[in-house]
């Protein structure tokens, strides 16, 4: 994942990152646990670069938001994981499981 520099009119360019090369290294990034400069620095890349994409793929707030759909039963044990947070919680019914499904939703657009 280093950039890989070409020319271009006589000036030395950084190699071009598709969405998919920019979604594995933000999805690096952010599994490091370490700041956007730390983590350049280690892949030798620039530390604009990440902030830059992560934005423009819209993950800038914390990452994408997505379900997973479940049958539902009489009771839930849910887990949610959120930029490096884990909530666990044993037991559950359907409605107030839809509940914390859109507070969490919520909040993590606030973010």
């Amino acid at each position: 994942m280093s950039e890989q520099p070409e020319r271009r009119n006589g000036k030395t360019r950084a190699k071009r990152w598709t969405e998919a090369q920019a979604r594995e290294a933000i999805g690096e990034w952010r599994g490091s646990g370490l700041s956007a400069a730390a983590f350049a620095r280690k892949k030798g890349i620039s530390a604009m670069r990440l902030p830059y994409w992560e934005q423009r793929l819209g993950a800038s707030s914390g990452g994408d938001v997505s379900f997973v759909a479940i049958p539902l039963t009489s009771t839930h044990a849910v887990e949610v994981e959120h930029q490096g947070v884990t909530v666990r919680v044993r037991e559950l019914g359907a409605d107030e499981l839809a509940r914390l499904v859109v507070a969490i939703a919520r909040r993590a657009r606030e973010c």
